[in-house]
């Protein structure tokens, strides 16, 4: 007789690793959705099934340009005016 807390289930290890792998390829297209999917050979609205199903985020960092809104400091929100001429 095993004892089921030490040896994962097919369908743990599958989904563990499922996550893994769409996190990991999220993260190489900078959360592009629809390229990621292309790289995983999946439509983009099956990418945005797995990520909802995993429950996955994107985290940002403060010091990435692509924090929060994309360009928010660098097209008028922020950036100096230009000097008048």
């Amino acid at each position: 007789m095993s004892d089921r807390t030490t040896i994962p289930s097919i369908r743990e290890v599958h989904a563990t690793e499922e996550r893994a792998l769409i996190l990991a390829t999220l993260e190489a297209h900078e959360w592009n959705a629809t390229h990621a999917a292309r790289t995983l050979g999946i439509s983009r609205n099956g990418i945005r099934k797995l990520i909802r199903r995993h429950g996955l985020t994107e985290l940002h960092d403060a010091h990435k340009p692509s924090a929060g809104r994309p360009y928010a400091t660098r097209i008028g929100h922020g950036s100096p005016p230009l000097p008048r001429g």
